[in-house]
């Protein structure tokens, strides 16, 4: 071979080669920049189910507040309103309890939903069972001192929850 075709071949290797270099590196920065926007769009769906969630938990706790606030003899809130506006909150509620629990799984795992399953639902069930009995007077109904201080508690209750929520997707751990 003369020193003329070894230049050309040098040459037309050395174009094939880096050819497929950046074919091959063009995927890599790809699959990089596509692997990245899917956390990206994951974190926004976790967050966006969040406010859901958290924005559920607040409505509640705040129709059962209105509820005690009603049966103060000074109160000019219309108990009809009041305890349809729980109950509306109630049935928003319990038609998303099973896609909220698997949302809760997928986008922050078992031990969350667990949580929200056994400590934050019960405590939920139960004082929207005692708000009902306080609306109707019912035998039943705890003194309403008592009632606002378990508000209170399920506030907290809530409020720690939330916060576990936001600390996973502030962190790079999701």
């Amino acid at each position: 071979m003369s020193g003329e075709h070894v230049s050309s071949w040098i040459f037309t290797s050395v174009t094939i080669v880096t050819a497929f270099g950046t074919i091959i590196l063009k995927d890599i920065l790809d699959n990089r920049r596509e692997r990245r926007d899917e956390k990206t769009e994951l974190r926004q769906q976790r967050f966006e189910f969040y406010q859901y969630i958290s924005a559920l938990m607040a409505k509640r706790i705040y129709r059962m507040r209105r509820i005690y606030y009603s049966k103060d003899p000074a109160s000019t809130l219309k108990q009809d309103d009041i305890i349809r506006q729980y109950r509306d909150v109630v049935f928003d509620w319990n038609d998303s309890v099973t896609p909220n629990l698997s949302k809760l799984e997928i986008f922050f795992g078992r031990g969350l939903r667990e949580k929200f399953e056994h400590d934050v639902m019960p405590k939920f069930v139960q004082l929207g069972t005692q708000a009902e009995w306080l609306f109707k007077n019912d035998d039943r109904a705890p003194k309403p001192a008592d009632f606002w201080s378990e508000l209170d508690s399920l506030n907290s209750i809530s409020y720690e929850f939330d916060k576990s929520l936001l600390r996973l997707i502030s962190s790079r751990i999701l």
